[in-house]
């Protein structure tokens, strides 16, 4: 039964450490992996990103369209990357029309991660303590 609890403890930390590296920076609440803006000289896009956490934007378009972060101009770009802690107010404007596409990316925390690893390693103790036992009834001698 120690051997089965101890396997399913490193296959759930296994499992989760590959869904905090594939999956999880996909999954942003309310706007998901990506979106679509047409912009035209008549309009600007503004998009507030109210999240918790580390996330990261790209902003790629053939046209050149201008970015403010919190109201504050940044500059002029084809491509723009940056990554933001906390709530920021993104807004992107072009003079000209233009398709622009956004992608987000969470990124987990240290947390996450130490998470899935104590798993492995609970579940590595309790295989490798099941070992020693079985070693011991065997001999009969303490494993010292």
């Amino acid at each position: 039964m120690r051997k089965l609890f101890g396997s399913g403890l490193i296959i759930s930390g296994f499992l989760y450490l590959v869904f905090l590296l594939t999956i999880y920076p996909h999954l942003v609440g309310g706007y998901g992996g990506g979106e679509q803006m047409i912009l035209t000289h008549s309009n600007q896009f503004t998009d507030a990103l109210y999240l918790n956490g580390d996330i990261s934007v790209k902003l790629t378009s053939d046209t050149p369209f201008t970015v403010k972060i919190d109201g504050e101009k940044v500059g002029e770009f084809k491509m723009y990357s940056a990554r933001f802690k906390g709530e920021h107010l993104i807004e992107v404007e072009s003079n000209q029309e233009c398709i622009v596409y956004v992608e987000l990316r969470q990124h987990p925390s240290l947390i996450k991660y130490a998470i899935s690893l104590v798993l492995i390693g609970a579940g590595s103790l309790i295989l490798a303590s099941e070992k020693e036992q079985k070693i011991e009834v065997n001999t009969g001698k303490p494993i010292l």
